[in-house]
């Protein structure tokens, strides 16, 4: 008897605990497909990618494109580099998301002379803290070929994509299907958004559409240039690695930089990698450092094996009152700086825009 009252109660809980889990699903499918914007993510980065996304697969008749992550975004105008240009960055990418850049905008019948490349040191090496999965599959920039790719690149590596540890294979394999999953559009796979999303929507919906607004003019005006802030002024590091460190790719970010170098390759595309920008505070710091040796040794290392592509060893060092975070995100004022010194340098180029096929117009 005993035991018929044990099995009663786990069978209630179980009962309980699957309607539960169907409701939520039900409210959670519900919100998201009526609120992607706030359901599936951070407001701000689903119309920034929407329209980035809308660029990168639409057909265009610039022939010049910076591809990287939101330093790309902020700190390259495209605009002051001449109207034969492009911005393609997507914050929170990585080379992953570089490659597939260049490959589908190429796919969709575009034609590119000179490629910009632009990505934060601290996001080659692997440090971007999971914005793979919070960016990039849950706003469906991959397409299932592009997770078949990765998903037996991780197998044969042994290591997670942005996990940069090695895992075991049933392990890795639950961690592939818990991706697919959010890929799709599986309702619990967001539902630890789901209460800041609410309370965005009910405390902070204007402040919110104040952003989307500066958004959506913002970007069709620059060709994907847009501004993270504009504090006056930041004097704390921009660059947070260890200057005593060795700079090293992981396996499948080094994998999908030789992707896209050799893609270029194929295509005549020039290339010229470029290193942010640091402010005065993270250059006196790095300066002569390991980390800015090795760095250099690394990344020429993968370019030597292309003579289309070039590569700018010492990253430029601005005033602090030209940066707006420790993200190494410049203000308006040193992205129009910056912007200005980096044109002049690719003009002095003669393979690249200003001097071979690429022109600046």
């Amino acid at each position: 008897m005993k035991a018929y009252h044990v099995r009663r109660i786990l069978l209630k809980i179980i009962g309980v605990g699957t309607l539960s889990i169907a409701i939520l699903s039900m409210i959670l499918s519900i919100a998201i497909s009526h609120w992607p914007e706030y359901f599936k993510g951070r407001p701000t980065d689903y119309h920034i990618l929407k329209y980035q996304y809308a660029q990168i697969e639409s057909r265009q008749k610039k022939r010049n494109i910076v591809i990287g992550d939101s330093r790309g975004n902020c700190n390259i105008n495209p605009v002051i580099f001449g109207d034969s240009w492009l911005n393609l960055s997507l914050p929170g990418s990585s080379t992953l998301e570089g490659y597939i850049t260049l490959e589908r905008h190429l796919r969709m019948g575009n034609t590119v002379d000179s490629l910009v490349i632009i990505y934060g040191m601290e996001y080659l090496e692997g440090n971007s803290w999971g914005l793979f999965e919070n960016i990039s599959v849950t706003f469906g920039f991959l397409e299932n070929r592009d997770l078949d790719e990765l998903e037996d690149i991780e197998i044969q590596s042994g290591f997670m994509y942005q996990k940069n540890r090695s895992t075991i294979l049933p392990v890795m394999r639950l961690l592939q299907i818990d991706r697919r999953l959010r890929h799709a559009g599986f309702p619990l796979s967001y539902r630890k958004f789901f209460l800041k999303a609410v309370r965005n929507m009910t405390f902070n919906r204007q402040r919110i559409l104040e952003k989307w607004e500066y958004i959506l003019d913002i970007l069709p005006r620059t060709g994907g240039h847009m501004l993270f802030g504009n504090k006056s002024d930041y004097t704390g590091l921009t660059l947070n690695s260890d200057p005593n460190s060795t700079f090293q790719m992981p396996f499948i970010k080094r994998h999908y930089l030789d992707r896209l170098l050799e893609l270029a390759s194929n295509k005549g595309i020039d290339v010229i990698m470029i290193p942010p920008p640091l402010n005065q505070t993270t250059f006196d710091k790095m300066k002569g450092s390991n980390y800015m040796k090795s760095s250099h040794m690394y990344l020429s290392d993968a370019f030597s094996r292309h003579p289309n592509a070039r590569l700018l060893t010492e990253p430029s060092r601005f005033p602090n009152d030209c940066f707006n975070d420790n993200s190494g995100h410049l203000n308006e004022k040193g992205s129009g700086i910056y912007s200005r010194s980096l044109k002049d340098a690719i003009g002095r180029m003669s393979t690249l825009a200003g001097g071979g096929r690429g022109q600046h117009r």
